[in-house]
């Protein structure tokens, strides 16, 4: 599977994406945990990268 950016015009592998994911989550996810209300549970990590993942719109799918 492959991954495109027509913003940037950048075709990324299915590893070259999860990096990127992966590396924009552990920049955002300090933020995210400094704005979460104290009367909610924050999400871990894992499940951030995930909903980062469920949001991320500027990449599309391409199948081989």
């Amino acid at each position: 599977m492959k991954y495109y950016n027509r913003n940037t015009d950048t075709l990324l592998d299915e590893t070259e994406y999860i990096e990127l994911i992966e590396k924009e989550a552990k920049e955002l996810y300090p933020e995210y945990l400094e704005n979460t209300p104290e009367d909610e549970d924050p999400m871990d990590f894992d499940t951030y990268k995930m909903k980062l993942i469920e949001m991320e719109s500027d990449f599309e799918v391409i199948e081989e």
